[in-house]
């Protein structure tokens, strides 16, 4: 994706988040939580497949999960638009 930037290790998660179309991270750190609090949108990307049981999912506080790159890709291009 074009949109991709490498980001200063010294800017804030939240000035971060904030200047995001959406945000993906890895199950189940507080970016996702931050982002879904301050109303932009967030998933949780679990590239192994594991996080398929109902116990995994609620441990989400309700951010999606979504676990193929398919699926992936078709979130990031409605997150961009």
């Amino acid at each position: 994706f074009s949109n991709y930037k490498q980001i200063n290790e010294n800017q804030s998660v939240e000035t971060l988040i904030q200047k995001s179309k959406g945000v993906i991270s890895f199950p189940y750190t507080s970016t996702s939580l931050i982002a879904k609090y301050m109303k932009i949108p967030a998933i949780y990307y679990d590239s192994s497949k594991y996080l398929i049981d109902i116990e995994e999912r609620i441990q989400s506080h309700g951010v999606k999960i979504i676990n193929n790159i398919e699926e992936l890709r078709v979130w990031m291009k409605n997150a961009i638009k």
